[in-house]
């Protein structure tokens, strides 16, 4: 179950588009998130399925601009002046 809100939380990640906008659905987010960790049964799962979920989420989260930064597009830009001299 605990899956399922990671990806569910990735999905309004990738749905809202940017954080900043929508402080209330995060924090609303984040609370649920909790509390469902405390109810929910502890999985027995080992390290590997954890890091598969982990890389999974990391995809889904990459399908989007990145909304916190603007970092990625200054490195663009420096790459290439260099390359134009």
């Amino acid at each position: 179950m605990a899956v399922v809100v990671a990806f569910l939380a990735a999905g309004l990640f990738v749905w809202i588009e940017d954080a900043r906008s929508a402080p209330y659905s995060i924090a609303i987010l984040l609370v649920l998130w909790g509390i469902l960790v405390q109810l929910l049964p502890k999985p027995r799962l080992g390290f590997p399925y954890i890091l598969v979920v982990a890389c999974l989420l990391r995809g889904l989260l990459c399908l989007q601009e990145p909304s916190l930064s603007d970092d990625i597009y200054r490195y663009l830009w420096v790459g290439k002046v260099l390359l134009n001299g």
